[in-house]
């Protein structure tokens, strides 16, 4: 686990410091997609750092689109004769 957080923050730490002033002088919109991004990136960081069972992209996306998924693969399924 210690060496899972001294990664984490050896990628967050510079990224951070490099980053922040520059995008301060952005617009909000692109303040607001880039702090989406990192929230996403630390929520996934945790669950890598702790080895934690919480939900990742994968389950979000199968999800929302599990269902219309499989009902497309059923439509372009064809049955052999």
């Amino acid at each position: 686990m210690l060496i899972k957080l001294i990664v984490v923050i050896i990628i967050y730490v510079p990224l951070l410091l490099l980053e922040v002033p520059s995008l301060l002088k952005r617009p909000p919109i692109e303040i607001k997609t880039y702090s989406f991004l990192i929230l996403v990136s630390f929520y996934l960081g945790a669950i890598f750092i702790f080895e934690l069972k919480w939900l990742v992209l994968y389950d979000m996306a199968e999800f929302i689109l599990g269902a219309p998924s499989k009902r497309i693969v059923e439509f372009l399924n064809i049955a052999p004769h």
